[in-house]
């Protein structure tokens, strides 16, 4: 568990902060960066616009884990969800200006887009 413990420590910086339109350090799709000074939401997803998008789960690891990130990063993507996530009743699970966003969730709807009604 330690080796595996400082591998992520060692690569967490590199493969999630977007920090510039160049993308992260280790970044396979700097074509796809849509936003800067955020932390990925994830690395390899199947559909790998999925990657920038901004959500707030970055949130978690800077509580249970915050010496995987650069503080300095840190500050920059909490003022970002601040400005993007942040609304009356919380942190918004996806950023409003993505192209994926549906403001109105209609869990009666029973069509045939999942975006739309039934989670995506």
């Amino acid at each position: 568990l330690v080796d595996w413990a400082e591998k992520i420590k060692l690569n967490f910086e590199d493969h999630f902060w977007i920090g510039g339109p160049e993308g992260a350090k280790k970044e396979t799709h700097p074509d796809l960066v849509n936003l800067t000074s955020i932390y990925k939401d994830s690395v390899g997803s199947g559909h790998k616009f999925t990657d920038y998008q901004l959500r707030p789960n970055f949130c978690i690891v800077l509580a249970v884990a915050p010496d995987l990130v650069d503080p300095g990063h840190a500050w920059q993507a909490l003022e970002t969800a601040t400005n993007r996530l942040l609304g009356p009743l919380g942190l918004c699970t996806l950023d409003s200006e993505d192209w994926g966003y549906r403001g109105d969730y209609d869990n009666s709807n029973q069509g045939t887009d999942p975006t739309l009604a039934h989670g995506a």
